[in-house]
Formats: structure tokens, sequence, C-alpha cells
């Protein structure tokens, strides 16, 4: 926080990086993290989200501050354009709220790295919904757990997502 300029304005200030002559914006987003931060790169348009926004199971640690840093960047998207929004990693596969075991290494149908700016829309109108519960939201491109160890066995099929089978040789236990 400190190194970003935001030490005395946490979850409301703005950092800078200065890369000479092209910067990129410091967006202070608790929420997974109690220190999370996305960054944003006006150049390629793109918002670098962490671990708040991924294509996988995004495990939210501080409901509240999740739900207001998504507001704070649904604020953003619409001051700044988004071509896509870069999470931290993948754990999705292509099919529809279907996520690779944890821990697995082989990943041959994994879903694509970007997500539509529109996903933090998605993110923020669930997130709510989940406030003060304990709660597994499967959704297409991502799947929020609240209060819910990513260890539970709480994984069932998602009702009113297409169930498509994975190729045979994936193994899901």
């Amino acid at each position: 926080m400190e190194f970003h300029g935001l030490s005395s304005s946490w979850k409301q200030g703005l950092g800078r990086i200065d890369l000479g002559g092209r910067v990129v914006e410091v967006i202070p987003t608790p929420g997974t993290h109690k220190d999370g931060m996305s960054f944003y790169d006006a150049y390629t348009c793109l918002l670098f989200s962490g671990d708040l926004l991924y294509a996988g199971r995004v495990q939210i640690a501080n409901d509240r501050d999740y739900v207001a840093s998504l507001e704070r960047l649904q604020q953003w998207k619409q001051n700044h354009p988004v071509k896509w929004i870069m999470g931290g990693h993948v754990e999705m596969m292509f099919v529809p709220g279907r996520a690779y075991p944890r821990f697995s290494t082989n990943r041959p149908f994994e879903h694509v790295l970007q997500l539509e700016a529109e996903t933090i829309d998605e993110a923020r109108e669930h997130a709510r919904v989940v406030v003060d519960k304990p709660a597994v939201v499967f959704l297409t491109d991502f799947i929020l757990l609240n209060r819910v160890s990513p260890d539970e066995k709480v994984y069932q099929s998602a009702p009113d997502l297409p169930q498509i089978p994975v190729p045979y040789w994936i193994s899901l236990q």
C-alpha cells in the first residue's frame, strides 16, 4: 500500500505505476484478500483483477469488501474502456460452470484467461445475494465461494447451466 501511495487512502484511493510514458492505475480491490489490488493499463484497456475475478473458484474472504470492490470496478469501467478482464489464473474448463479439481496440473480443455467486461456486473449481482450467507454460486465462467472452504464437498451440478459432458478422459473426483 505504501509503495503504491495508498497507505492513507486505502480502499478509496488510486495508485499509479509510471512505466516511463505509460501509466498503470492501481485500484484497491479487497474482498478475496484484505490487500487485494487490481491494475488497469489504459494503453491496452486491460483490467488485471488477480484473484478478485477470474475463470475459477473465487474464494471470498470478506463478502462486503468483495461487493464494494466489484461496485468500484463497475464505476471504473463506466469511465474507462475495458476490453478484457485478466484474472490471475484459470481453474475452469471450457464446459460452463465446471472447474478442474483443485491442484490438477493437466488441463487440456482450459477456459481462456480473458473475461468479458460485463463479468464484473454478473459477479456483483450474484455476490450481493450471498452476503452474510455460506453459499456456492456456479456461473458459466467462474464459481463464487462465500464462507465455504474450497475443500468442502459441496460441488454438484448447477441446474441452470447447460449439462455438457466433460471429455471422458478428464476425471472430476
